[in-house]
């Protein structure tokens, strides 16, 4: 069932969330057990909770059952709150640039995929990354976003949106509303996105109908225009695109090796590309304490790119991930020399790979 409200109890505080945005209301552990109180009792919303959704969210809510529309989380004694969960790395296109590298096709029916949503529901997950390849061909894609979605969690999708034109896919996300689709772009022509995807022609104009499509369907999106040698003459195109279907955009013109530390991924990098930007340092990483990633076959790592090693989410300790993290996100001792160490802002497993990889210095280093 659809609920507008999620209350969640987190190791900090207790938030009161919208499905469908990223801002939360902390409210005070007293306000908690009330509203938990009377969403099991079956009684209207209270008014100060139904004013503060319409001030808040602009949510209409006033009268209603709380049932239909609160979704009370349980406490739990870990302090994990988000997580990103591929459901399988098969995709419908084989970009050059893939960071997946080759694609194993290994993946999980939908009991055992339940039993991983419990977990991470029991490990206080609340916002939840679905990714893939490409999550909306996998078979098991909407069972698995209703699972998740029932269970409390605020999802994001990233998508290729190659998918986002078929209508049972739509009423989906319009039925249950994401977070936000993050849509990759890879081109303003049909010519340099297929030569990048290597897709099967009539990609991008399913590309261009799927965005389409959901932004008249009001689903939110976020597009993020990757740039390589095979579009880097387009990205003014790209934005124009994007702009013109109303959805908020971020270019990335940097490649990473792959989380194997393979480098033939890199040879799509554009001759365009930016400048490591000065940013803050890397510090205070939550990866492995607040976060974690897992993998098709329910293992669950630190991060994306630091999988190894890992966990088996139903059956390891979760706490073991604080000291892989605490060993994965040091710094090498070829870095501990560098007088820029205390000022870098790339991740050491990132600096790790594109070691692996062969990578030149620029790719990852500030000080080069």
């Amino acid at each position: 069932m659809y609920t507008p409200l999620v209350l969640v109890p987190t190791g900090h505080d207790f938030r009161l969330l919208s499905r469908d945005s990223e801002e939360y209301v902390t409210i005070k552990p007293q306000a908690y057990d009330a509203l938990a109180q009377a969403t099991e009792q079956n009684d209207i919303l209270p008014l100060p909770v139904a004013r503060l959704a319409e001030q808040k969210w602009g949510l209409k809510l006033m009268g209603l059952n709380c049932k239909h529309v609160v979704h009370v989380r349980a406490p739990t004694r870990f302090h994990y709150e988000n997580a990103s969960w591929e459901l399988s790395l098969r995709c419908d296109y084989d970009c050059e640039h893939c960071y997946l590298g080759r694609k194993q096709t290994e993946t999980l029916g939908m009991r055992r995929r339940d039993k991983i949503l419990g977990a991470m529901s029991n490990l206080g997950i609340y916002r939840l990354q679905i990714t893939g390849g490409e999550p909306l061909i996998d078979r098991f894609f909407e069972e698995s976003y209703l699972a998740a979605y029932s269970r409390g969690m605020l999802i994001r999708v990233s998508t290729n949106a190659s998918q986002l034109y078929r209508k049972q896919i739509l009423q989906l996300f319009v039925d249950y509303p994401p977070l936000h689709l993050a849509v990759s772009m890879y081109g303003s022509t049909a010519t340099s996105y297929e030569a990048l995807t290597r897709a099967q022609p009539g990609a991008f104009e399913r590309f261009v109908l799927g965005i389409r499509a959901a932004a008249e369907a009001g689903i939110k999106m976020r597009i993020n225009i990757i740039v390589t040698k095979h579009n880097e003459h387009e990205v003014t195109d790209m934005e124009r695109l994007a702009d013109s279907v109303g959805v908020e955009h971020v270019v990335y013109t940097r490649l990473t090796a792959t989380y194997k530390g393979r480098g033939d991924v890199l040879k799509a990098q554009s001759n365009k590309v930016k400048p490591i930007k000065k940013r803050s340092a890397f510090a205070d990483c939550e990866a492995g304490r607040s976060f974690f990633h897992v993998d098709p076959l329910g293992r669950a790592s630190i991060c994306k790119i630091a999988r190894d090693p890992y966990i088996r989410l139903n059956t390891d300790d979760i706490s073991l991930l604080v000291p892989i993290a605490d060993e994965l996100l040091a710094r090498s001792d070829a870095c501990k020399m560098c007088n820029m160490q205390s000022r870098c802002s790339t991740c050491p497993p990132m600096v790790a790979d594109y070691r692996m990889a062969g990578a030149p210095r620029e790719f990852f280093c500030q000080c080069s």
